[in-house]
């Protein structure tokens, strides 16, 4: 019972990891659009394995939206090739995800020989292959970077610690970084929204009220 499934379960994300690690950092550093076009169609990992998306069909021609809204792992793993390893890494990272880089894990997987896993960025992370995994709460804290316009602020539980036998008080104040152009924030808000509404939602909608998700 002393177990927190919220910061302490770490999981692999699935394609909740698309807006981070495939299509954030390409509108952050491509200048994507929410209509930039990927083909998807029969694709490998740069290293040799093939890829399948979860339908084990092709759709052609498609936009960065219907690619996100249908979680279509191809289009994903080709924006993370585009954009790369190393500048994916940051984008991660900066959103609090534990994520390492190595020259060497540009095509493949490093594997930490103490534990069997290790968070070195490869390109399965793509689609939410991640050794180690993440928490809810780092989860949720990074997806919170696109709905503040681009700030992440990391996760706090306390506001204020007030002392009664001293009157002494002692509040917290977070800092919020910029960690994305509000315009990447935007438009990642806007296919996320497109996601609930005509794509697969998972019980996420809720009517008379925006919301932006993915499931995974």
């Amino acid at each position: 019972r002393l177990f927190s499934y919220a910061a302490e379960a770490l999981r692999q994300p699935g394609s909740t990891a698309k807006p981070i690690f495939a299509y954030g950092p390409g509108i952050e550093y491509n200048n994507n659009s929410t209509y930039t076009i990927y083909v998807d169609e029969p694709w490998s990992y740069t290293n040799g394995p093939s890829i399948n998306n979860w339908d084990g069909q092709f759709h052609g021609i498609v936009t960065t939206r219907y690619a996100l809204q249908y979680s279509r792992n191809i289009p994903a793993l080709k924006a993370y090739q585009q954009v790369g390893s190393k500048k994916i890494q940051q984008f991660a990272s900066s959103l609090g995800l534990d994520v390492s880089y190595s020259t060497a894990s540009e095509n493949y997987r490093v594997v930490n020989k103490a534990t069997g896993l290790d968070n070195t960025i490869n390109e399965a992370y793509s689609i939410g292959g991640v050794a180690e995994g993440f928490t809810p709460l780092m989860m949720a804290s990074a997806y919170s970077a696109f709905a503040s316009g681009g700030y992440y602020t990391e996760p706090y539980s306390v506001t204020k610690i007030e002392f009664r036998d001293t009157g002494e008080v002692i509040e917290y104040k977070p800092a919020k970084t910029r960690v994305m152009k509000d315009s990447t924030a935007y438009i990642m808000n806007n296919i996320l929204e497109s996601a609930v509404t005509a794509g697969f939602n998972g019980g996420a909608r809720v009517y008379g009220s925006h919301v932006a998700a993915k499931t995974g």
